[in-house]
């Protein structure tokens, strides 16, 4: 037995209700050994997102987005298949902290709090307005959005200051969902049904590329000056452990290597 006394009595009942039962001790054990196995077994990682090109696109695409090769680049090192699916933005924050995937990607650290963040960041984001091309209007600050509903994507962040304007001003907000929620926007903007979008310029600049509406809209302001970094964001687990500091190390190993620089060049984003 795991736990014993030579003495009687008293002493011996003590000794038996301050040692752990060894039944105990091995169940602990083996979950333990599960766990170390699995971890040392995981063989794919289940990624999640809505669509937000050039960052990450159709799984797929001969272009599946910059940060979605960079992932392919590092857990390929490590045999780990990457399961990349697209669903809504919400419903890939509730998988990743259900534990039903493993990380998200294209995420502030203050859009999902509870989350395990590498050091590392894809991309610095600068939330811009949009309005259609003819329109007059410009974004200089929080009294210029009077009277214009703003179109937003659902559990989006887009900075502190212009977070806290949408809380308080909900009846001014329209929001998307879906995994394409920004040609959603974009559609109603054309339809005179939002006035204003917001999104990162790269992102909203290949989507009217794609579109073939380059010239259906234009720039409007900007909020904030770039502090927003973009991550991969995995659940709060040893297993998330375990992806982020491959991602870490596998970063370092692609900046050294030239490969890094080569995927960003490609969709024409600069390295952050």
């Amino acid at each position: 037995p795991l736990c014993t006394s030579r003495k009687r009595g008293l002493a011996s009942r003590a000794s038996r209700r301050m040692c752990p039962r060894s039944d105990a001790i091995l169940k602990f054990l083996a979950a333990s050994l599960v766990l170390v196995a699995e971890l040392l077994h995981a063989d794919t990682l289940h990624l999640r997102a809505d669509h937000w090109y050039p960052f990450n696109a159709t799984p797929g695409d001969a272009r599946p987005g910059f940060a979605i090769e960079v992932l392919e680049q590092i857990f390929q090192a490590h045999d780990i298949a990457l399961d990349y699916q697209l669903t809504s933005w919400s419903r890939a924050l509730e998988q990743a902290y259900g534990g039903e995937a493993d990380c998200v990607v294209g995420a502030y650290r203050d859009e999902a709090p509870g989350l395990l963040f590498p050091r590392q960041h894809f991309a610095v984001d600068v939330p811009t307005f949009y309005v259609l091309a003819e329109d007059p209007w410009q974004y200089r600050d929080e009294a210029s959005l009077a009277g214009k509903l703003v179109g937003v994507i659902a559990d989006y962040s887009y900075g502190a200051v212009f977070d806290a304007w949408m809380q308080a001003h909900p009846q001014q907000v329209n929001v998307a969902s879906g995994d394409r929620p920004l040609l959603n926007n974009v559609r109603m903007l054309l339809a005179g049904r939002v006035d204003v979008l917001v999104e990162t310029p790269a992102v909203m600049s290949a989507l009217m590329a794609e579109q073939g509406l380059a010239e259906a809209v234009r720039e409007a302001g900007k909020i904030g000056n770039g502090e927003g970094r973009l991550y991969m964001a995995c659940t709060n687990s040893p297993r998330g452990q375990l992806f982020v500091e491959r991602f870490d190390a596998g970063w370092e190993r692609l900046q050294s290597s030239g490969v890094l620089a080569g995927i960003y060049a490609r969709y024409g984003v600069p390295l952050p």
